[in-house]
């Protein structure tokens, strides 16, 4: 399995390729989503944690990690 980095260079091309490569099924995408929102919901902050530094690889290991400032936040929005 590859694991891409939104924070990496060439992280829009690659992801791109990928989804465009990928014939899962919306059912398929949709049991994963549910999955992981039951997760959250039940686990709370412990699967953020989890599924951070797995989908990720980070590590969410004190308050500021979990902080984004409203500039970072206004520009991923915009990029959206």
């Amino acid at each position: 399995m590859r694991l891409l980095h939104a924070s990496d260079p060439g992280f829009p091309t690659a992801f791109e390729r990928l989804v465009n490569a990928r014939r899962e099924s919306d059912d398929n995408v949709a049991h994963d989503v549910r999955g992981i929102i039951h997760e959250v919901r039940a686990r709370g902050d412990a699967a953020l944690v989890e599924y951070s530094a797995r989908f990720d690889s980070h590590a969410l290991t004190d308050e500021a990690d979990w902080c984004i400032s409203k500039q970072a936040c206004a520009e991923a929005y915009e990029d959206l």
